[in-house]
């Protein structure tokens, strides 16, 4: 049996009662909790051979000492099973990691992203279909919400009023997570495109903070599809323009086929959208014009959702590239 060395408490026994009692301490997101108890921590545990009291990360703005043990109690609470417990341990690796780097503190609504790929997609249930960016999957919804308490109750002691400062907030705050549409993506996944075998399952975390949808039901060619997605990337006000950054565009799976069916690689699609992606700044730079970033590489491009005719742009803070970690002994 596993020693725990968290602080016992006496909670009320039904559900409401409960959910008054951490609301009122600040160790909820508003949304009711699953009970952490003994039982349950330790069968989240047994997914996990890693020490229980072996520290992850130290959270900002604190410096809270996340625990495998804490982490295990807060993914718990945010209602993951213990077959997802691996993904969480994960990203917090990446949370932790200083090429990433996200404090969950200031005025921008900053949040983790996930992005799931491999096998792992569907040994654990994750959504990489219709909505899976919306409600009704619990594994893409407990997941990313587990990172989130972790965040505000290790990093911050709790998620009281002031704690979180943003300025107008945003539901990714909630916590967000879903997988790449592997099977019909007609190009390579993520995870491959960043040097690691199809068969590897990986988790990639972004800094992300806006969402956008992008509809076009009318192109038919890829330079016009192109000239609406690229335009709908240009929006004045993102910190995309402010400094360097490395957005995520999410397209749906008619949109790619949109670009495959021309016989365009990936490469070419990121290029061809870059170049629409831009705003007009008079003499600032050359020709007047700004491009969402540096380069066309700094577009990351995945394929996921449903059939029909959507897109989804997902702005991102900078300064701090996305991380991709394989999921070792699964």
């Amino acid at each position: 049996m596993t020693t725990l060395r968290s602080k016992r408490l006496d909670l009320p026994d039904d559900a409401y009662s409960l959910y008054e009692h951490f609301c009122e301490k600040g160790w909820t997101d508003g949304l009711p909790i699953i009970s952490p108890t003994q039982e349950l921590v330790e069968a989240m545990l047994s997914s996990t051979s890693r020490d229980p009291q072996e520290v992850i990360a130290w959270m900002p703005p604190t410096y809270g000492a996340a625990t495998v043990e804490k982490v295990a109690i807060n993914a718990v609470m945010a209602g993951c099973k213990p077959d997802y417990f691996p993904i969480v341990l994960k990203a917090m690796e990446v949370l932790a990691d200083p090429i990433f780097y996200q404090t969950p503190m200031g005025t921008i609504p900053t949040f983790p992203l996930l992005v799931v790929n491999g096998p792992i997609r569907d040994r654990v249930g994750l959504n990489y279909g219709y909505s899976c960016l919306g409600g009704g999957t619990r594994a893409n919804l407990t997941i990313g919400r587990a990172l989130r308490l972790i965040q505000t109750n290790i990093g911050q002691g709790g998620y009281l009023n002031i704690r979180d400062q943003t300025t107008i907030g945003t539901p990714g705050r909630v916590g967000m997570a879903f997988a790449e549409n592997e099977e019909a993506n007609p190009w390579e996944p993520l995870h491959v495109e960043r040097g690691f075998p199809r068969e590897a399952s990986t988790i990639t975390v972004f800094n992300a903070v806006s969402i956008l949808n992008i509809v076009d039901s009318w192109s038919r060619s890829p330079e016009s599809l192109a000239k609406n997605i690229g335009g709908s990337l240009a929006i004045p006000g993102i910190n995309n323009y402010l400094e360097p950054a490395e957005p995520l565009l999410v397209l749906g799976v008619e949109h790619a086929s949109i670009f495959a069916a021309a016989g365009m690689s990936k490469k070419q699609v990121r290029d061809l959208l870059w170049q629409k992606a831009y705003l007009e700044f008079g003499d600032l730079r050359e020709q007047g014009r700004v491009h969402i970033t540096d380069s066309p590489d700094q577009l990351t491009i995945v394929v996921a959702g449903g059939y029909g005719p959507h897109s989804t742009f997902i702005s991102s803070f900078g300064r701090h590239p996305s991380v991709t970690r394989v999921l070792e002994n699964l």
